[in-house]
């Protein structure tokens, strides 16, 4: 019975890992221009800048068509990630859809929503939301409550302007 108790322990203590690095790749350097590139090719595309932004994700591309930028850490549950994203630790994606080019800093949560060509930064909060070509700071909270429509035949919706 103690050597069982034993072997158990042994083995989850060498199954821990102290700190996962977010690609598993040799080649940190192009990880690093990967990422710079991809978050400027975000920011670009913001701007309105789609020749420049198109460059910079074919940049991407041509460093390592194959990287995945999500964290070991990230928990998505019920949701789809549509590459290219960068997704860093601590990040809880829920009942969501993120991508293409949406970045999500550390420590993030997505519940409920759809994120397309974003920039999230670290340790900000979304929910029930549709963003695209957005921006939001850290430390932001942006909520809204669920709507339930009930639309008719022949029906058309346009957002007030």
């Amino acid at each position: 019975m103690l050597s069982r108790f034993t072997f158990v322990i042994v083995l989850l203590l060498c199954s821990c890992k102290a700190h996962q690095p977010i690609v598993q790749n040799n080649n940190t350097e192009n990880t690093k221009l990967f990422i710079q590139s991809f978050h400027e090719g975000i920011r670009l595309k913001l701007q309105g800048n789609y020749v420049e932004a198109i460059d910079r994700f074919d940049k991407c591309l041509t460093l390592d068509p194959g990287l995945d930028l999500i964290h070991p850490t990230v928990e998505i549950v019920n949701s789809v990630v549509i590459q290219p994203c960068f997704i860093g630790e601590g990040v809880k994606i829920s009942n969501s859809i993120v991508g293409p080019h949406t970045s999500i800093g550390d420590y993030s949560l997505i519940k409920n929503s759809v994120l397309t060509n974003c920039l999230i930064q670290h340790q900000s909060s979304v929910s029930n939301f549709v963003l695209k070509d957005a921006m939001i700071g850290a430390h932001a909270n942006i909520h809204q409550k669920p709507k339930d429509y009930s639309i008719g035949d022949y029906t058309t919706m346009n957002d007030a302007e």
